[in-house]
C-alpha cells in the first residue's frame, strides 16, 4: 500500500465514522408513522417514506468518500523542485575570472535560498487548505444531521427549513472547495447537493401547506 492509498484509507475512516454516526442520529429521529407527521398536509410529488432511506444510504457514502478524496489530496504537498532548478550557469559567465565566479557563487545562493522559500509556502497552503476543508466538511455535516431532529423530534418544519437553507449554501461552499481540491471528490458531490435542494423544495412545500406547524 502506498503512503497515499494509506493516507486516504485512514481518512475515509475518519470521514465514514462521523457520516455514520449522523446518519444514526436521523433514523433514531425519523418517525413518519406518527400522527403528527401523519396529519401534516404533504404535496403530491412527495416520495413515498420507504424511498428515503433508499436514496439517503448511497449518499451518505458518497458524502464520506468525497471528504477522505478531498482531505487526502489537501494533505499531500506537490513535490518540490531539487535545489538549484532552474539556475543555469552558462559558458559566458564562467569565463574564469574572479568577477564571474562571484556572480556564478551569488546565483546560487539566491537559488537555494528561492528554493527553500517556495517549499515553506507549499507547506503552509496545504495546512490551510486541510484544515478550511475540514471545517467545511464538519459544518455541513452537522447542518445536515441537525435536520431530522429538528423536523420530527421538535416538530418543527420552520426550524427545519431554516437549518435546510443553511445546508445548501454550506453544500455550494463544500461544492467548490471540494472541485478546488480534487475534480472527483467534486463531482461525487454532486447528487447529494441535488437531493438536499430536492428536499429543500419538499420541506418548504409542507410549511407552506401547513401553516400552523
Amino acid at each position: 500500500m502506498t503512503r497515499n492509498a494509506g493516507r486516504f484509507a485512514r481518512t475515509l475512516l475518519a470521514t465514514g465514522t462521523a457520516v455514520a454516526a449522523g446518519a444514526a442520529i436521523g433514523a433514531r429521529s425519523t418517525d413518519s408513522r406518527s400522527p403528527w407527521y401523519r396529519k401534516l398536509r404533504k404535496p403530491p410529488w412527495q416520495p413515498p417514506p420507504q424511498a428515503f432511506g433508499l436514496v439517503w444510504t448511497p449518499l451518505y457514502a458518497l458524502l464520506a468518500y468525497a471528504g477522505a478524496r478531498a482531505l487526502t489530496t489537501a494533505s499531500t504537498p506537490t513535490r518540490p523542485a531539487p535545489a538549484g532548478a532552474g539556475t543555469e550557469t552558462s559558458g559566458t559567465e564562467t569565463s574564469g575570472t574572479e568577477t564571474s565566479g562571484t556572480e556564478t557563487s551569488g546565483t546560487e545562493t539566491s537559488g537555494t535560498e528561492t528554493s527553500g522559500a517556495e517549499v515553506s509556502g507549499a507547506g503552509a497552503d496545504v495546512g490551510v487548505g486541510r484544515a478550511g476543508l475540514a471545517w467545511a466538511f464538519a459544518v455541513n455535516l452537522a447542518l445536515n444531521t441537525a435536520w431530522t431532529p429538528l423536523f420530527f423530534a421538535a416538530r418543527s418544519p420552520r426550524l427545519a427549513m431554516l437549518d435546510i437553507l443553511a445546508l445548501n449554501a454550506s453544500n455550494l461552499v463544500l461544492l467548490r472547495r471540494f472541485l478546488r481540491a480534487d475534480r472527483r471528490a467534486g463531482l461525487a458531490l454532486v447528487p447529494y447537493v441535488a437531493w438536499t435542494a430536492f428536499a429543500t423544495a419538499l420541506n418548504g412545500a409542507i410549511v407552506a401547506r401547513n401553516p400552523d406547524a
